[in-house]
């Protein structure tokens, strides 16, 4: 029988508590016991091997010698020590909804970030100076938001006298 999904995510918490307790790592059959959860061992493994995927756990060791642990993630600020931190630097730059959602994607921590691969065709077939990842209209526009409205003061005074 199939599990829900959100069966499958109340178990993975669970999993996760329990490991909470184990700061050195534990071993499946020990993550088993703290748990209480009625999982056969392949079950279970797919919930870890899920949790690692996500970035929450670690492993270390080899087959039945493979210890489980909670990545170590660092402390999310909170959104008003965020606005007090960042609050001058947030003003400096105005930020589109596209880029403030770019901005906190690459804000968060590293072990909780969805790994990407490259474009490996690309790559073998770029060719320096020759080739753009940026279309025509792409560089037009950013060409156009490069510019600036003013000529800086500081060359007018320099030039001037």
């Amino acid at each position: 029988m199939r599990a829900s999904q959100e069966a499958i995510d109340q178990e993975m918490e669970v999993i996760r508590k329990a490991l909470e307790k184990f700061k050195d790592g534990a071993s499946i059959e020990t993550i088993k016991k703290a748990t209480g959860l009625d999982l056969e061992p392949r079950t279970l493994l797919r919930r870890l091997e899920k949790l690692v995927h996500q970035g929450v756990v670690t492993t270390s060791g080899r087959t039945r010698a493979m210890l489980y642990r909670l990545a170590k993630v660092p402390a999310q600020p909170t959104e008003e020590k965020d606005k007090a931190a960042n609050g001058a630097e947030a003003n400096i730059i105005p930020l589109s909804e596209e880029g403030r959602e770019i901005l906190a994607a690459v804000s968060r921590p590293t072990a909780v970030r969805h790994p990407v691969g490259y474009n490996i065709d690309f790559l073998h077939g770029y060719r320096p100076n020759v080739d753009s990842y940026l279309s025509p209209e792409d560089k037009r526009k950013l060409a156009e938001l490069g510019k600036t409205a003013k000529p800086v003061l500081a060359y007018q005074q320099i030039s001037c006298g």
